[in-house]
């Protein structure tokens, strides 16, 4: 299978992802580390899933190399995971993706600085275009209250992205020392660890929604789409070499939130700039994709 493809599904689950996102927090507002805790054992699951079928090999003598990095990573991205989820708590899932655009920023910076890889010019273009689409959404005349919500969704994905930016440089780190089953067994392993340990921690009642039907089934089932997309992504890491290029391609996203969001939750405010910024996403994708 193509890289491509690969990263064309991976965008599918990951506009999934969002929407399931988006249906639980406006739902269960304080679960979110409960919430994430799940959604990371079903994440888990499917990459050990993924490293049994595959017929991988782990090579577990070298967790004591990398074990700092494993750690840092499991931290990283636990940030991340937070930060981004709560973003869903004020703005809907096509915003959401849109804004969360800024991960590839960061991960363009922080790869450019700290591993030695960037974007040729062709492929900056494209990332503007990207960044474009979020314009068109975060410039639109709304009330007080969106503002507000707007704000907070901004803020919380700038500090999400900056945490994002070191998360996927490190996971690169990883990746090009260990083949994908050990990765998945430490690094998937190292980040579900901590939201685990705060789910028990912090407001750990919020198990209680696990007694409900429409909970549990919403929240495993966006367990395992994440984990779809999550192993996607690493396996485009290999296919590429380049986390950059993969991070700009995983913005297509947003034409799919955009699309899903209207189908499945009725989100149908500012419709017409959603279409415009997922026309301008799309054709950010098509040039960092032509040659």
């Amino acid at each position: 299978m193509s890289w491509q493809l690969i990263m064309l599904l991976q965008n599918g689950f990951a506009a999934a992802f969002a929407i399931l996102s988006r249906s639980i927090v406006i739902k269960y507002k304080n679960a979110h580390f409960q919430v994430l805790a799940i959604v990371f054992a079903c994440l888990y699951g499917v990459g050990l899933l993924y490293v049994v079928s595959s017929g991988g090999s782990v090579a577990w003598e070298t967790f004591s190399s990398y074990a700092l990095r494993y750690v840092i990573g499991g931290i990283l991205f636990g940030i991340w995971a937070y930060l981004s989820y709560r973003v869903f708590q004020y703005v809907d899932a096509a915003i959401a993706s849109l804004l969360s655009l800024l991960n590839i920023v960061a991960v363009v910076v922080t790869a450019s600085s700290l591993i030695s890889e960037g974007l040729s010019i062709q492929e900056l273009i494209g990332a503007a275009i990207l960044l474009l689409a979020m314009a068109v959404i975060l410039s639109a005349h709304t009330d007080k209250r969106t503002k507000n919500n707007w704000f907070m969704g901004i803020l919380l994905t700038l500090l999400a992205s900056s945490v994002y930016g070191l998360a996927i440089t490190n996971e690169k780190w990883l990746i090009d020392r260990v083949q994908i089953p050990t990765y998945i067994v430490y690094g998937f392993g190292f980040q579900l660890l901590p939201l685990l340990l705060m789910s028990l921690l912090i407001g750990r009642s919020s198990y209680k929604y696990l007694r409900k039907a429409d909970f549990r089934n919403k929240t495993i089932l966006a367990g395992i789409v994440r984990g779809a997309a999550g192993l996607l992504f690493v396996i485009s890491f290999v296919k590429t070499n380049n986390v950059s290029l993969i991070s700009v391609l995983s913005g297509f996203k947003v034409v799919l939130a955009t699309i899903f969001g209207v189908i499945f939750l009725h989100e149908t405010k500012l419709l017409r700039r959603k279409y415009i910024a997922s026309l301008l996403a799309t054709i950010g994708v098509a040039v960092m994709l032509w040659k």
